[in-house]
């Protein structure tokens, strides 16, 4: 489960792009114990354990890109060849009805985890 957390670097570049809405996070604890949900610095300090890790899982924002700045990142295994690739969407509101835009579209990723990361990058440029 452990994969499943963004790497520190991306998660030190949406603490730095959140501007005041609520991301979901969760904690690594040292002996391998792993929380889910809101979690907050109450939380870790009562555990008073200072090695533990605040995270995000990638579907926790892919969820939250999609809530709070209506972006939509699809991760797909789609393709024949055993590539990974992701698309990302984006709401526009510049008609009175609003739809859907395709904004990007990123394959061939050998693993999965670095598409899942370059698919936050694209993402985070976006807001």
């Amino acid at each position: 489960m452990i994969n499943e957390f963004l790497p520190f670097y991306l998660q030190q570049q949406l603490l730095s792009k959140n501007r005041g809405t609520p991301l979901p996070t969760g904690i690594i604890y040292p002996d391998g114990e792993v929380a889910i949900g809101n979690v907050t610095f109450v939380d870790i300090m009562l555990r008073r354990e200072p090695t533990a890790i605040s995270a995000n899982l990638y579907q926790q924002v892919v969820d939250w890109f999609d809530n709070c700045f209506k972006i939509r990142i699809d991760l797909t295994h789609a393709n024949s060849n055993g590539t990974y690739t992701f698309t990302i969407w984006k709401w526009n509101y510049d008609n009175s009805v609003g739809r859907w835009e395709r904004i990007g579209h990123i394959g061939s990723f050998q693993d999965k985890i670095m598409r899942n990361n370059r698919a936050i990058e694209e993402a985070l440029k976006l807001i």
